[in-house]
């Protein structure tokens, strides 16, 4: 007698409910006599359902596991959703320790707050890997330097580092003073109403620079193309490149369906199909014009595509070696302007949002530039090699921003198909193959057993000595562009554009909260600091509501 319609039901919802707990114990299995501590969740970090729900039931749980008795079931929350490592801090280890094990059904993960052993993990690049399932996502359009591993890294690596020279950073320089000056006006002009804006501005900004030093490029602050013929395609590109870029993880995930026709893809999301076609085809054509004036050799230009293919060339003459394809110029071309994009727009916004409620860190940071840069106010005579190594509390804001407000707080590592010996605190730990290894930035930025007790208050002059030389953590403690061979290799290019932006803006302009109606100075601060805290990460971190801490901005003398 076959099986009634109720039975296979209920088969089907005994199967679905053993199978996660046949997995978690398995993995539970693997780790339990390793010697640290293991907590349990039911969630994968990339489960996901729990993708979609979390940012809903996250504030739900966190209040439901305050409670605790019984309600500490609850406490996976603060270790299992996306920005849990943000909000915990230190604390997480605290409770934990410096490395334990978080086991679900469909992950085993190692978190390790150790400031050697993360350094371990970082410099042992063919032993942790970068999981293939995890970052082949961002081979949107060819495969690149972040996502590959092995031989695949190492001739990538050898090709795109040299771009990244000291000649594009005095053209990141110019070029960011330029952009910092125009907004500074328009942020100026402003002054009556407040400004709003500061995390889109900052993004247009930003991606005014990568225009600029990436593809030579210029577009002015206000949005129109500098001195180019077909002004109206590059203006088209630059608005389909700042959509994608402004909404990455949508554009991932779109780009899974770019083989699909129109008619097939969900109106919601066919925009952003529209967005990933035209920025693909417009950076090939661009590729494609490059290497044609490469090809009848034209003066070298600074420009990080001109650069990139003279690179890809040069290593193609070498023997038995191969260059980047146009898809692998292109890949990385685009994951240039994911990294820098992120990295310097975001920490742009949080610093002009955190200074605006700190008028003493303004002065220290005005005192600096005034005496480096003098009086001279043509930015276009500020000189990129003098001047630059001298801005030493400029790059410390930008530094102490990160360590707290950094676009990615954990560093994931894989294991693969391999057992690896990794060093604990003074004990050799053998890792079991499929581990996901996390390097907790969030944690080791905020350790009070190095930072000290105010660790997680943002205190810029804790970068420098009393000769105002700055202070190295040991390696492994603090790492927003990660450290070893896989350092980024724009690392140089963020630095010289967030310096320049903040030397502009603060040799005569000062910023302060835009008050509400019968609020006083106290109370805004207050307001600014809540809105800065409610912060989520997408593909980085981000303020989830940057228009709810409106500055003002004035000129000073």
């Amino acid at each position: 007698m076959a099986p009634g319609v109720f039975t296979i039901g209920v088969s089907l919802i005994i199967a679905l409910l053993i199978r996660p707990v046949f997995l978690l114990t398995q993995n539970y299995l693997r780790v339990r006599n390793l010697g640290f501590p293991v907590v349990i969740s039911p969630f994968g970090r990339r489960n996901a359902f729990w993708l979609i729900v979390q940012r809903s039931l996250a504030p739900i749980f966190i209040r439901l596991s305050s409670i605790g008795g019984p309600f500490s079931i609850f406490n996976f929350i603060h270790y299992s959703a996306n920005t849990s490592f943000f909000h915990s801090r230190y604390f997480l280890h605290k409770w934990y320790g410096p490395v334990f094990f978080i086991v679900s059904p469909g992950a085993t993960q190692l978190l390790i707050a150790d400031a050697p052993t993360a350094d371990e993990v970082q410099t042992r690049r063919k032993d942790f890997v970068k999981n293939e399932a995890m970052y082949g996502p961002l081979n949107v359009y060819g495969r690149n330097v972040v996502t590959q591993n092995g031989e695949g890294w190492a001739r990538h690596r050898r090709i795109t580092t040299p771009p990244f020279n000291e000649r594009n950073s005095s053209l990141v320089w110019k070029e960011s003073l330029l952009q910092a000056n125009d907004m500074l006006k328009s942020w100026v002009a402003m002054s009556d109403s407040g400004v709003y804006t500061v995390a889109n501005d900052s993004m247009t900004l930003a991606l005014n620079v990568l225009m600029a030093a990436g593809f030579g490029k210029r577009f002015e602050f206000g949005g129109s193309t500098k001195g180019e013929q077909n002004e109206d395609a590059m203006a088209s590109y630059r608005a389909a490149l700042g959509m994608v870029l402004k909404n990455l993880t949508k554009a991932i995930i779109t780009s899974k369906l770019m083989k699909f026709p129109a008619w097939a893809i969900p109106k919601q999301w066919l925009e952003m199909k529209n967005a990933l076609d035209e920025v693909g085809t417009f950076m090939h054509k661009l590729v494609e014009d490059e290497r044609a004036g490469v090809n009848e050799k034209s003066p070298e230009r600074d420009n990080l595509m001109s650069a990139l293919l003279r690179a890809s060339d040069n290593e193609a003459m070498g023997k038995g070696k191969i260059g980047l394809s146009d898809d692998e110029i292109v890949g990385n071309l685009f994951i240039y302007n994911v990294a820098g994009h992120d990295t310097t727009s975001n920490t742009i916004a949080y610093v002009v949002t955190l200074l605006s409620t700190d008028t003493s860190v303004q002065e220290w940071l005005r005192e600096e530039i005034r005496s480096v840069l003098g009086e001279e106010e043509d930015v276009e005579k500020w000189d990129y090699e003098k001047d630059f190594p001298r801005l030493k509390r400029c790059l410390a804001l930008m530094y102490e921003t990160l360590r707290l407000y950094g676009p990615v707080f954990y560093l994931p590592r894989y294991t693969a198909e391999s057992y690896q010996t990794l060093s604990i605190q003074g004990k050799e730990v053998i890792i079991p193959p499929r581990v996901h290894v996390f390097v907790n930035s969030a944690t080791l930025h905020t350790l009070t057993s190095y930072w000290g007790a105010d660790s997680a208050e943002w205190r810029p002059s804790r970068w420098l000595d009393e000769n105002e030389e700055f202070l190295q953590p040991p390696p492994g403690m603090f790492n927003p562009w990660t450290h070893g061979p896989r350092v980024c290799p724009g690392k140089k290019f963020g630095q010289v554009e967030f310096v320049a932006v903040i030397a502009r803006l603060l040799k005569n302009g000062k910023v302060r909260p835009k008050l509400n109606a019968n609020e006083k100075i106290e109370d805004a601060i207050v307001r600014i600091n809540e809105v800065i805290l409610d912060s989520a990460l997408d593909v980085t971190l981000n303020m989830n509501h940057p228009e709810k801490a409106p500055v003002v901005w004035e000129t000073v003398a």
